[in-house]
């Protein structure tokens, strides 16, 4: 087992415990907060992409999904933060206490699904697809090769993500299958 496979399975498992801890409400957040990051990840990913392209340089695919994974992220953290302040006194009745615990375990289940594949996709394409790992850095070839034996890499590019986006594909703008449709 790799880092890269063990990165995995504690960002699952503290997906999981997140879900345990904060609840049903919000996890929906951060769950709406990844699908409208999705989103404007998707509007801007040729705008961040030229301009990461004309100020570092690098393949336009390169930049494209380094637009597209920066975007995402720095989108994400501000929406979650947004949307946590707002509902951050929003509590579940005494009555539900359990059910939104488990209906929070499965939405945390969902969003690390949704995390772990993207990254995934990412991490694939950039390294290995990009030929990072020929760069004359150990790191760099660690990483490669760290890329390459995943298998939970593979399994949540090729199998979680694709099945995730079978029935999220009527919802997201059609810019988003530059990460959905690529694979391995």
């Amino acid at each position: 087992m790799n880092l890269i496979d063990l990165f995995y399975i504690f960002l699952f498992l503290g997906m999981l415990a997140l879900g345990f801890f904060h609840g049903m409400i919000r996890l929906t957040i951060l769950l709406m907060a990844f699908y409208l990051s999705l989103v404007l990840a998707s509007l801007y990913i040729e705008p961040v992409g030229g301009f990461l392209k004309t100020h570092f340089g690098g393949s336009r695919d390169a930049t494209l999904f380094g637009g597209f994974g920066l975007t995402l992220m720095l989108s994400f953290f501000t929406l979650s933060a947004a949307g946590l302040y707002t509902f951050r006194y929003a509590k579940m009745p005494g009555q539900l206490f359990y059910l939104d615990k488990v209906i929070g375990v499965l939405l945390g289940l969902v969003l690390a699904s949704l995390f772990m594949g993207v990254f995934s996709v990412l991490l694939w394409n950039l390294v290995v697809v990009k030929e990072f790992g020929k760069v004359n850095l150990p790191i760099a070839r660690w990483l490669n090769g760290s890329v390459q034996s995943s298998f939970l890499l593979g399994y949540f590019s090729d199998f979680v993500l694709p099945y995730i986006y079978s029935y999220a594909r009527p919802i997201l703008p059609p810019q988003v299958d530059i990460i959905f449709v690529v694979g391995q």
